[in-house]
């Protein structure tokens, strides 16, 4: 997994494919941990990990921004299009 396929992925609102990447970064981290020779590395990875979650964390925030305000955009329609567009008839009767 690299960090332009989650980017990517964000980007396109592709959550599914997110959370299948997050779940293959996380196997990457542990993996990498386990395999570590010295406490020195294994700090180097956390940092480069934190940081990679920071930045996509990020990015995220950013999306969820954007998706709140085309749903706030789209609801302010939904409810000018509701209302009764048509002029009243008005009816005098004597």
């Amino acid at each position: 997994m690299t960090s332009d396929q989650l980017r990517n992925a964000l980007i396109n609102r592709d959550f599914d494919q997110v959370q299948s990447l997050i779940g293959e970064w996380r196997k990457s981290i542990l993996s990498a941990l386990t395999t570590a020779p010295s406490a020195a590395e294994r700090c180097m990875i956390l940092d480069d990990a934190r940081a990679f979650g920071e930045e996509h964390l990020y990015l995220a925030r950013v999306v969820r921004a954007h998706i709140a305000t085309e749903l706030q955009a789209n609801s302010a329609s939904f409810v000018y299009a509701g209302t009764d567009l048509e002029q009243p008839r008005w009816r005098l009767q004597g």
